[in-house]
C-alpha cells in the first residue's frame, strides 16, 4: 500500500464532523482568521513604506542640511573650492588671503619676464619689474570671492561639494607706461655707436666725417610705442626694432664732438672679489663686498678731443665738400698701467729677524709650518690679517709636534710649542712697517728671543695676533725659516721716506718669592717630577716678573728722529721659586731632619743626599746635571731677564744665548729654551700651540 505523504502547500482544511461535514462554525472561523492574516501582512507592508520614506528622507535632510551648512560656511569673505587666479589655488582663503597670494603669484610671474631689445648682436633687458609691471591682486581677490555667491542654493552647493570644476577667474594686469622711455634710452646708448645721423668715423688720427653716405638711426618714439604695446599685450621675449634710413643735409658737429670727446683717466687699483673679472663685474657690488679680495688694475683712458672751433668754420665754409677730416687730440693720463704694475709690490717697508735652537727638532717642526701657512699672504687695503686664521688648529694631523712650553713653571711639552716665536716676530715687523696694530698679548713670562715689550703670544680659540693693512697698496707677508733663523719682510710700496724703529725699556722689576716645600714620597709633587729618594730636591721657577714699554719711533731721510707713540705697555709676571724636598714627616706632619737640616729616613742608615737637577726636566741640549746641583746660584733674578730685554737680533743669532749650559743650570733660565715664555692652566688642551696668559 503506497505511503500518503502530506503536501505543506495544501491548504488547511477545514474540520469536519464526524457525519464528514464541515460545521458552519467552523467554515466562519477560518474564514475570520484568513481575513486577520490578511490585514495583518497589510499593515507589515505598509510599516515597511512608511519606514523606508522616513529614512530617505532623513538622508535628504542630512544631504540638504548638511549642504546648507558647508554653503554657510563659504558666505560672506570665503572663497569657494576649485577657484583660480594666475594659476594660484585660492579654495577657502578670506579676501586678503587670496590678495596676498595672487600678489606673490604676480611677483613670481613677471620676476622671469621681459623684453629683449636687440640691434646687431647687442641685447638689451627690460625686465617687467623694471616698468612696475603686476597683477590688479585686490580687485581678482574680490572677485573669486563674490563668484558664485549669488546662485541659487543646489548650485552653491556644487560648488561648496567641488562637483563645479575648475574656474579660472580673470586678472588684470597693469604696468607704469611712463617708465618705458627710460629703458629705451639704455638700449639707444648701448648701441649708439652702431648709429649715426652723419656718417663719421673716428680712427687712430683724425675724426673723418662723410656727407656722401646714407646714415641710420632708431626712431626712439617708434621703439617706445612698439615695447610698450608688447607690455600690454604681455608678449614677452625678443624685439628688434628697424632703424631709419637717412642722408644727412648737414652736420651736428658738436653732437660729434660731445661723442667722440673724452676726458684722461689714469690707471687705477681696484680691490675686487678673487673670482671677479671685468666681464662679471656686474654681479658684485664693491662697496658692500666684504670678502677676501685681490687687486685688479684697470687700465688708463686717453683723452681725446678736436678742435670744435675749427670743425664749425670748415663747415659753415663748405660748399660742395662732403667729407671732411679733423685731427684727434690726445691727452695721456699720467699714470699709466705698467707704472702702476711697476710700483706694487716694489719695496721691502720693513724686516725683521730672530733666532732659534734647530736642535730641538719639534720646536723646529712647529715654526716651520707656521712659517709655511703665512708666508705669500697678501693683504688688501683695509684688510685685518688674523695668525690663528693663517696658520689654523695646531694638532697632530696637521703635522704639529709636541715642543717645550711652561706649565707651574716647568718645561712641559704641547702640541705646536714655539709658534709664537713666528707671531712675535711678524709683530716686530709690522711695527716697523708702522702699520696698524688690531690684536696682540704679551707673554705671560719675559721670552728671550725678542727685547722685551716685543712679543706677541698666540694661542688657538682665544688669543689672535691681527694688524691691518691702513696702507694704500696692498702688502704682502715673507715670513721663512732659513737656517736657524725666523725672517719676516713687509713687501708693499712706499708713499714717504720715513722709516721706523723700535725701542723697548723695562720701567719695573718685580722680583719672584722663594718657599721651600718638604714632600713625601708618595705625594703627587714626587710622582710628577720623578723623586725616588729621601734628600732628593727639584727647584721650579725663580723668574723675575716686570713691566715694559715700546715705543716706535719714527726717523726722517736723515736717520734723525721726528716723532715716537707708545706701541704698548707689557706687564710680565714672576714665577715664584719653590724648592721641593723628599722626605720623612712625623706624626704631626713635620719633615725629620738631622742636625744640618736634611732630611733623614728614621727607619733606615743615614744616605748621602742627592740633588736631582733641574736639567733632567729640561730639552737635551741645556743637560748638565753636576753644576746644576747649586740651587742658590741658579735662582739670580737680575741675570734670568737680562737675554729677554737686551736680546737684539744680531746678538740673537747666537743659539747658545737662550740655551747657555752654565745659565741653563738656572730654572727660571732653563725655561728659556722653550721659547712661548708663558703659563698655561693645566687643562690646556692639547691642540692650543703656544698657551696664552691667563689674562693678555
Amino acid at each position: 500500500m503506497a505511503e500518503r505523504r502530506s503536501d505543506p502547500r495544501r491548504r488547511s482544511q477545514p474540520p469536519r464532523t464526524s457525519g464528514g461535514n464541515v460545521s458552519s462554525a467552523a467554515i466562519a472561523r477560518a474564514r475570520l482568521k484568513k481575513k486577520r492574516e490578511r490585514e495583518r501582512r497589510r499593515k507589515i507592508r505598509l510599516a515597511a513604506v512608511l519606514i523606508t520614506l522616513a529614512a530617505v528622507a532623513g538622508v535628504i535632510a542630512i544631504i540638504v542640511f548638511g549642504g546648507f551648512d558647508q554653503v554657510n560656511k563659504y558666505d560672506e569673505n570665503k572663497v569657494y573650492p576649485n577657484i583660480f587666479v594666475a594659476d594660484t589655488d585660492l579654495s577657502g582663503m578670506t579676501r586678503e588671503e587670496a590678495a596676498e597670494a595672487i600678489g606673490r603669484a604676480s611677483d613670481r610671474y613677471f620676476s622671469s619676464r621681459g623684453i629683449t631689445v636687440s640691434y646687431q648682436g647687442r641685447e638689451f633687458e627690460i625686465p617687467a619689474s623694471s616698468v612696475n609691471m603686476s597683477m590688479d591682486a585686490d580687485a581678482a581677490a574680490g572677485e573669486a570671492v563674490a563668484y558664485g555667491k549669488d546662485e541659487g542654493f543646489f548650485a552653491r552647493s556644487r560648488l561648496v561639494r567641488g562637483k563645479a570644476g575648475r574656474v579660472d577667474i580673470p586678472v588684470t594686469v597693469s604696468f607704469d607706461e611712463t617708465l618705458v622711455p627710460e629703458q629705451v634710452d639704455g638700449f639707444i646708448a648701448l648701441v649708439k655707436d652702431l648709429i649715426s645721423v652723419a656718417n663719421y668715423e673716428v680712427n687712430d688720427r683724425d675724426v673723418v666725417v662723410d656727407l656722401s653716405a646714407s646714415g641710420k638711426v632708431l626712431d626712439k618714439t617708434a621703439i617706445v610705442n612698439d615695447v610698450t604695446e608688447r607690455f600690454r599685450k604681455e608678449e614677452f621675449g625678443d624685439y628688434t626694432p628697424e632703424p631709419v634710413v637717412v642722408t644727412p643735409k648737414s652736420v651736428d658737429i658738436d653732437g660729434i664732438f660731445a661723442s667722440v670727446s673724452r676726458e684722461p683717466e689714469d690707471a687705477k687699483i681696484l680691490y675686487v672679489p678673487l673670482k671677479w673679472t671685468p666681464e662679471t663685474a656686474g654681479e658684485y657690488d664693491l662697496d658692500s663686498y666684504s670678502g677676501k679680495k685681490t687687486y685688479y688694475i684697470q687700465p688708463e683712458t686717453v683723452g681725446l678731443s678736436f678742435d670744435l672751433e675749427a670743425a664749425r668754420k670748415v663747415l659753415s665754409s663748405a660748399t660742395s665738400e662732403r667729407v671732411f677730416e679733423f685731427p684727434l687730440i690726445k691727452t695721456y693720463p699720467q699714470i699709466t698701467k705698467s707704472k702702476l704694475a711697476d710700483r706694487i709690490y716694489s719695496d721691502t717697508l720693513s724686516a725683521a729677524t730672530t733666532t732659534l735652537n734647530t736642535r730641538e727638532v719639534n720646536r723646529t717642526t712647529n715654526v716651520r709650518l707656521a712659517t709655511e701657512a703665512i708666508n705669500g699672504i697678501e693683504l688688501m687695503p683695509g684688510e685685518t690679517f688674523s695668525y690663528n686664521d693663517a696658520v689654523g688648529p695646531r694638532t697632530e694631523k696637521r703635522g704639529f709636534k709636541p715642543a717645550g712650553t711652561f706649565v707651574k713653571g716647568e718645561v712641559v711639552d704641547e702640541i705646536g710649542g714655539g709658534i709664537c716665536q713666528v707671531s712675535s716676530t711678524l709683530y716686530i715687523a709690522t711695527l716697523k712697517a708702522n702699520l696698524k696694530q688690531v690684536s696682540r698679548s704679551p707673554h705671560r713670562f719675559v721670552v728671550s728671543y725678542t727685547p722685551i715689550g716685543q712679543d706677541a703670544t698666540v694661542y688657538w680659540g682665544s688669543l689672535d695676533y691681527q694688524f691691518r693693512n691702513d696702507t694704500d697698496y696692498p702688502l704682502k707677508l715673507k715670513v721663512v725659516l732659513d737656517g736657524n733663523e725666523v725672517r719676516v719682510k713687509v713687501i708693499g710700496t712706499k708713499t714717504d721716506s720715513y722709516t721706523y724703529k723700535l725701542e723697548s725699556k723695562k720701567e719695573e722689576s718685580i722680583p719672584y718669592k722663594e718657599e721651600t716645600k718638604y714632600i713625601t714620597l708618595s705625594s703627587a709633587e714626587a710622582q710628577e717630577f720623578g723623586l725616588t729618594k729621601i734628600g732628593q730636591k727639584k727647584v721650579v721657577g725663580g723668574k723675575e716678573g716686570a713691566r715694559s714699554s715700546t715705543y716706535v719711533i719714527k726717523l726722517d731721510a736723515n736717520g734723525k728722529e721726528v716723532d715716537r707713540f707708545l706701541a704698548n705697555k707689557s706687564t710680565y709676571r714672576t714665577s715664584d721659586k719653590i724648592t721641593y724636598i723628599v722626605c720623612v714627616k712625623d706624626s704631626n706632619g713635620n719633615p725629620i731632619l738631622d742636625a744640618d737640616g736634611k732630611p733623614v729616613d728614621p727607619n733606615k742608615p743615614a744616605e748621602t743626599e742627592t740633588e736631582m737637577p733641574p736639567e733632567s726636566e729640561k730639552p737635551p741640549e741645556s743637560e748638565k746635571p753636576p753644576e746644576s746641583e747649586k740651587p742658590p746660584e741658579s735662582e739670580k733674578p737680575a741675570e734670568s731677564e737680562k737675554p729677554a730685554e737686551s736680546e737684539k737680533p744680531a746678538e740673537s743669532e747666537k743659539p747658545a744665548e737662550s740655551e747657555k749650559p752654565a745659565e741653563s743650570e738656572k730654572p727660571a733660565e732653563s725655561e728659556k729654551t722653550s721659547d712661548t715664555g708663558l703659563l698655561p692652566e693645566p687643562d690646556v688642551g692639547p691642540d692650543a700651540g703656544d698657551p696664552g696668559p691667563d689674562e693678555p
